[in-house]
C-alpha cells in the first residue's frame, strides 16, 4: 500500500544579496504558522506550485518517495 500526497505551495522569485531565488509562498492558517516561520510574503508575483508524491517504502525513520512535479 502505497501513501499519496500532493504539495500545493505557491513560489515567488526573491532577489536575496543579488542572487534571485525560488522561495515558497505559503498561505498561513492555523496549522501552518505552527511549523514555519512567518516573513514577509508577496502573493501577488506568486506562481502555482503542484507536486505530485507516493512514499514507495519506508524504514528506520527514513522514506523513499516518488515525486511529480506538475506545474512550477
Amino acid at each position: 500500500m502505497f501513501v499519496l500526497g500532493e504539495i500545493n505551495i505557491p513560489i515567488i522569485e526573491r532577489n536575496i544579496r543579488g542572487t534571485y531565488k525560488m522561495m515558497l509562498s505559503p498561505a498561513y492558517n492555523d496549522l501552518t504558522k505552527l511549523v514555519m516561520p512567518k516573513g514577509k510574503r508577496d502573493h501577488i508575483n506568486s506562481s502555482t506550485a503542484i507536486t505530485k508524491y507516493r512514499v514507495l517504502d519506508s524504514n528506520y525513520g527514513v522514506s523513499l518517495v516518488e515525486c511529480q512535479p506538475i506545474t512550477g
